[in-house]
This record gives structure tokens, C-alpha cells and sequence, in this order.
């Protein structure tokens, strides 16, 4: 099973989803696009990490991107910066439907890294 927190964004009152497995496991990978998919999320994967994000900006995953480097996975609702209310929401909502999955499972902030396999 793989981690992720739900924390605000430094500097900011924002909250993003900050994934711990490495953003080139093929298995984290997979199990983000199957989760991801039925919700409309396009998604890119590569070798070097993932990309998703939802087309319609009038869905309300509309604002929502994930997106990779080279140490970290973090998913974003930047569009909704200036409704810290909103921000929350749907992050906490796609927080959930990530648990629901059955392949993710929340973890706290400073729990970074530990599941329990």
C-alpha cells in the first residue's frame, strides 16, 4: 500500500497531497492512474515519474494537477488559492477517494514514508 498526507503548502495556507513512494514505482504509478482514471484525470507516466490532470476546468477536480520531479509526487489544487475553503475541500475529497481505492492509505504529515505494508 502506498502513503501519501494531506498538509498545507510551505509558505502558504494552501493544502496539497504529498505522495512518499519514489515517483518512478512503476506500482505507485499504476495504482494513481486506476484510481485517477474513472474520475476523468488524463495521465502521463514515464520512467521518471507521473502527470495527471483533469480536463474540464468546470469539474470540480478541474483545478486539481499532479504532478512529479525527481524526489517527490505532489497533488494540487492551485486554481483554488484564493478559496483556502475550496482548496481543502477537494483535497480532502480526492484524499478520500485515494484511501477508497484500496491502494493508498493516508498517513500523517509527519509520518512521511511509513506504512504499514
Amino acid at each position: 500500500m502506498y502513503a501519501f498526507a494531506i498538509r498545507e503548502a510551505y509558505g502558504s495556507k494552501e493544502v496539497l497531497i504529498e505522495f512518499y513512494p519514489q515517483p518512478s514505482d512503476i506500482g505507485f504509478q499504476e495504482a494513481l492512474r486506476l484510481a485517477l482514471v474513472p474520475l476523468g484525470f488524463s495521465v502521463s507516466t514515464t520512467e521518471h515519474g507521473i502527470w495527471a490532470s483533469h480536463p474540464h476546468p468546470e469539474n470540480k477536480f478541474g483545478s486539481v494537477r499532479i504532478d512529479s520531479d525527481s524526489w517527490t509526487v505532489f497533488g494540487e489544487a492551485d486554481q483554488c488559492s484564493d478559496n483556502l475553503t475550496l482548496n481543502r475541500q477537494i483535497i480532502e475529497e480526492l484524499g478520500s477517494i485515494l484511501t477508497a481505492s484500496g491502494a493508498l492509505q493516508e498517513v500523517p504529515w509527519h509520518g512521511a514514508g511509513e506504512s504499514d505494508d
